[in-house]
């Protein structure tokens, strides 16, 4: 106690079983800390990898995939061209889909 102050425990204790205690909680606690590490190097690398995939859809002209769903399931599909073309295509059809109209028909954006 410094100057009326409670100093803080200090871990677990100096005998042998806590020693022991301390062990295998490090045993238990070992899978999970390379599991949370090995999620953590991956979603960095994901993170990493997706600017340099997502500009070389932009800037090669990979077509993009335009979908409606309805839950988790996917109600219609259509490959709507490069960027400009898809975002778009995804202005109609949701505006489609607000009148009640309801999904649009497939056009040939695409067929080249």
């Amino acid at each position: 106690m410094i100057d009326g102050i409670p100093s803080p425990p200090s871990g677990l204790g100096d005998d042998p079983i806590s020693a022991v205690i301390a062990v295998i909680f490090l045993i238990i606690a070992i899978p999970f800390l390379v599991l949370g590490l090995i999620a953590l190097v991956e979603l960095l690398l994901v993170l990493l990898l997706l600017p340099v995939a997502l500009a070389g859809r932009v800037f090669f002209g990979r077509h993009w995939v335009i979908e409606a769903r309805k839950g988790f399931s996917v109600e219609w599909d259509e490959r709507a061209g490069d960027w400009q073309t898809s975002g778009l295509r995804i202005h109609e059809v949701a505006e489609a889909l607000e009148r009640g109209v309801g999904l649009p028909p497939r056009s040939d954006v695409s067929a080249s």
